[in-house]
């Protein structure tokens, strides 16, 4: 039997931590019929050794308004920031930079925030 402890993909990471603290759907795609609220997450690069991934993390947080949209990127950010300090893969999350992303389409607000993050492999 094989032990070796697979690598950790660093998506699949923050899809978890956040799906489990926030109350709205958390995904990597868009549903066909996307919800009011939503965060969807993206790895936008980064780079990876032997011990660490460093991705650079996406997440575009739509809502009913921009205050609502604001409000579940900052709460993404905060589950995240906290999540560092207690789950054992991942060791660091800080905020790039986080903006009001004018380009939404349909009806709905969306903040666009980009995250520096150290995951443990």
């Amino acid at each position: 039997m094989d032990e070796t402890p697979k690598p950790i993909d660093s998506v699949a990471l923050v899809v978890d931590i956040l799906s489990k603290s926030l109350t709205v759907p958390v995904s990597t795609e868009i549903p066909q019929k996307r919800p009011q609220r939503l965060v969807l997450v993206e790895r936008e690069g980064g780079r990876c050794d032997t011990f660490f991934d460093r991705p650079r993390i996406g997440l575009l947080c739509w809502g009913e308004s921009d205050a609502e949209a604001q409000g579940i990127a900052i709460d993404a950010t905060h589950a995240l920031a906290e999540a560092a300090t207690t789950d054992r893969n991942l060791s660091s999350s800080s905020v790039e930079t986080m903006s009001r992303d004018g380009w939404a389409q349909g009806n709905g607000a969306r903040y666009r925030v980009v995250l520096e993050m150290t995951v443990n492999i």
